[in-house]
Formats: structure tokens, sequence, C-alpha cells
């Protein structure tokens, strides 16, 4: 319940563009939280353990009745208030370190301190960093509003960053109970032995001449039933399709349209920055556009959406396949 309460607050939070180190913080505050509180409830049956079994030590079945009434008594005052100057004290904590780990000197400055080798090396090995560097510089070059592009940017790493690492692990989920319905088609003669045959006589019928075939067990007259193995198999398919499949669909879809959506719209506005903004801010841009051989800010614009999707790209692919190391 905790867990979808923060995940709902942290979506609002995300649709109303709120500024990215609140966001951070209260991301980074849902995991301190239920950290606090397993720690307090350790804590609580710890000592209630420890009430139990000095009570049975020391006393008969009577004092055991009062001793456990006591072990379910609610925490003192002077723990329960610690408890919550910890969790309230943790918000600003939250926030102080995303604002730090945010800050572009601080980032900086941990980059100086990180050695050349192997650290950097195997970094800029297995991911692209000077190209990335360098499609940042060149968007960075044609948006006027430095801070806004800031902004979109964070927003967007946000909602990517949880869409597909979120989608990797229910992608993963799924592959799981694939496989395991798969296993279950190859043992499917092994879990469903056939059931065994009963031992059956033949026996005269003195009347009319006849001989039947009767079972030992209860003398009845047995009749030829069909074993089918793969009815177990057969029934667990609309389980499989309305509870693994159906929802796995479904979340591909909506997650996967919202990242586009995110993503749609911080492209279109460095877009519109590009083609629009950068043209009539400038008098020396429409002096050249009045040229035979100027390029059209259609050509620069087209241009930037290619840098910009190669980068996404990029960016999401290694997300998706995070969790899956």
């Amino acid at each position: 319940v905790l867990r979808l309460a923060m995940a709902l607050l942290l979506g609002w939070m995300a649709y109303l563009r709120m500024n990215y180190d609140l966001i951070c913080s209260v991301h980074l505050w849902s995991h301190v939280l239920p950290m606090v509180i397993s720690w307090f409830v350790k804590f609580m049956r710890g000592s209630n353990n420890d009430n139990d079994g000095k009570g049975k030590e020391g006393k008969g079945k009577s004092s055991n009745k009062k001793n456990n009434d006591l072990s379910t008594t609610p925490p003192s005052l002077t723990l329960s208030i610690g408890i919550s100057t910890i969790l309230l004290s943790s918000l600003p904590l939250c926030f102080y370190t995303c604002r730090l780990l945010s800050n572009t000197a601080f980032l900086q400055s941990i980059i100086q301190h990180v050695p050349q080798y192997p650290i950097k090396d195997v970094v800029h090995y297995m991911l692209p960093i000077h190209e990335l560097s360098a499609s940042y510089q060149i968007i960075r070059s044609f948006v006027s509003d430095k801070a806004l592009l800031q902004s979109m940017i964070s927003h967007l790493f946000f909602v990517t960053a949880h869409i597909q690492m979120g989608l990797g692990h229910i992608g993963i989920a799924f592959l799981t109970s694939e496989q395991r319905r798969k296993n279950m088609l190859i043992r499917m003669d092994v879990e469903n032995p056939p059931p065994p045959s009963s031992k059956k006589k033949r026996k005269k019928n003195q009347n009319d001449g006849n001989d039947n075939e009767v079972d030992d067990n209860n003398g009845s007259t047995s009749k030829n039933k069909k074993f089918d193995p793969s009815r177990k198999f057969r029934r667990s398919a609309p389980a499989f399709i309305f509870f693994s499949v159906l929802p796995y669909m479904f979340q591909i879809i909506l997650f996967g349209n919202l990242n586009k959506f995110a993503f749609m719209n911080v492209r279109n506005q460095i877009h519109r920055s590009v083609r629009i903004q950068e043209l009539f801010d400038h008098d020396s841009h429409l002096t050249a556009i009045a040229s035979e051989s100027a390029t059209s800010p259609d050509v620069y614009a087209g241009s930037m959406d290619t840098v910009i999707d190669t980068a996404y790209d990029i960016f999401n692919r290694k997300l998706f396949s995070l969790p899956k190391l």
C-alpha cells in the first residue's frame, strides 16, 4: 500500500512538472520510509520476544498471560517521538542530497577525482559518452533558455528512467511466467502420469454364455476412458492469458505511450526553439534567409530532431536493458 501511494504521488508530481529536486527527494524518501518502518517493526518484535522469554523462565501460566498482554502494549512515547523525528527529518535530508547531486560543480568535482584507468576507460568503452556529450552541446547551442532546457532534460530523465527500468522488470516477470508454462508443457507426461490400470479378470456368464470384463475392486463392467495428460495444461491457459499476457500487454502499451509522450514534448519544444525562436530573435538570421542559397529553418530543425532521436534511443535502450543485468 505504501509503495502504491508513493508511486501515485510521484506520478502526480511528475505530471504537474514540479521541481526536479523536489521529485527526486520524495523518490529517495520513499525508499528511506520503508527501511525505517521495517527497522521499527523488527525492534518491537525483538523486544516482545525478549519479554515473552523472560516471562516463561520466571513464572507459570498465569504470569505468562500477563507478560503476553504486556508484550502487545504500544511502544513508549519516547520511541514514538524518535521514530517520527527521524521520518520528518529524513525528507529535508533527502532534498539536500538531491540538490547536491544535481549541482554541476559537485558532479564535475566527482568526475575529476575518478581515476582515468580503469573506471573512466571502461565507462567510455561501454557507453558513447563523447557522442552524448557532443549531442548535448549541439542542442544547448541552439536553445536560448538554458534553464528551461535543463529542466526539460531532468524531467525527461526522471520519466524515462522510471518507466524503462519498470518495463524491464515487467518483461523479466513475463518471460519467467512464459518459461514456467513452457516447462509445464515439457513435463506434462512426467507430472501427469496415466493412472495405473486395475487388474481385471474375465468371468464366464453362465446364463447367456458371453464373456464380460469385470473389475476386481467393485465388480462392475469397466469402460474404456482415454487418459488426457494435457487437460491440466489446457485448463491453465485462460488464467495465463488473463493474469500474465493481458496485464503485460496493457502495461507495455500504457507506459510506452507515456514515455513517448514525455519525449515528444521535449523534442517538439526544442524543434520550436530552433525553427521559430532562433529565427525571429536575431535580425541577421532573417537577412540570411533572404538569400537564395540559405538553408531553411526546417532543415536545421529536422537535423536537430535526428540528433535528439539518436541520442535518446541509445539512452532509452540502455535503461531498458539495465534490469536484465
